[in-house]
């Protein structure tokens, strides 16, 4: 990846628009109040998504490995702008956008499966994709100690909640959950970080539907993804990334509501 990126760029203005967009993110966070690194990561992954819609309606061998490539890196940039580009001072938008290019991300390699059989951007994909079975090796366990949160469970099978629905949010709690037990088994960091990075994808595709409704339960769930995020050293490129998110969501979830934030914001 560190290797055959870098090389697709230099030869495809599309990718080497995209790390350059990402690199602005990250400069934008040592110069918050820089406006021309802001403008200019705007500028460059504008210039990616150009290029990247003109050769969408065009597939081939030629291109399926640049399409990918890019379709990463926009999804990259989506991840970090939100918490390098955008002031305080402005509201806080859900990350739905960005769940949605995942799944873009997906569909875009399964449409390219048979022409790039071999290629190390595919392999770096399933490498995310392709999650080990968790085992309890008997190994020292962390003594991090999660607070109590029977509390949401017991909502969610309430009579309030459409069936649908309840198995929307089963489904998710219960990938969250499977994250929570490899933090305390203490399963390999990088492990930790594939299940963290592939949530969107092992959850009902309905849940981001209901997070763009602000449903107030859709909310109280994400937060706890974050929350689970916090607990383990983030990657390099999105930390404080959880932090952020967390306050954010607690700005949308009504005072009503306000009982479910109390397990991330403690976490």
């Amino acid at each position: 990846w560190v290797v055959k990126v870098p090389s697709i760029g230099f030869d495809c203005e599309g990718v080497y628009s995209a790390m350059l967009a990402i690199a602005a993110c990250h400069i934008q966070t040592l110069n918050p109040d820089n406006v021309r690194i802001r403008e200019a990561s705007y500028h460059y992954i504008d210039a990616s998504l150009l290029l990247q819609r003109q050769q969408l309606s065009n597939i081939d061998k030629s291109n399926a490995e640049v399409l990918l490539t890019s379709s990463i890196l926009i999804t990259m940039h989506a991840k970090l702008r939100s918490r390098c580009l955008r002031p305080s001072v402005e509201p806080y938008v859900l990350p739905t956008s960005c769940f949605r290019m995942q799944e873009g991300v997906e569909k875009l390699m399964q449409i390219t499966e048979p022409i790039l059989e071999d290629s190390a951007v595919r392999k770096y994909l399933l490498f995310y994709r392709d999650i080990p079975e968790l085992h309890d090796r008997g190994e020292r366990r962390r003594t991090i100690k999660f607070p109590d949160d029977s509390l949401i469970r017991k909502f969610i099978h309430a009579d309030s909640i459409p069936y649908n629905q309840k198995y929307i949010y089963g489904q998710a709690l219960s990938y969250l959950n499977s994250i929570k037990t490899a933090i305390v088994m203490c399963e390999k960091l990088q492990t930790i970080h594939q299940r963290i990075a592939t949530m969107t994808s092992k959850v009902p595709k309905e849940f981001i539907d209901l997070l763009d409704n602000q449903q107030p339960l859709a909310l109280a769930v994400l937060a706890r993804y974050y929350a689970l995020m916090r607990c383990v050293e983030e990657p390099w490129w999105l930390r404080g990334t959880a932090e952020y998110e967390i306050r954010g969501l607690a700005s949308l979830v009504p005072e009503d509501w306000s009982w479910a934030m109390k397990w991330p914001m403690a976490v």
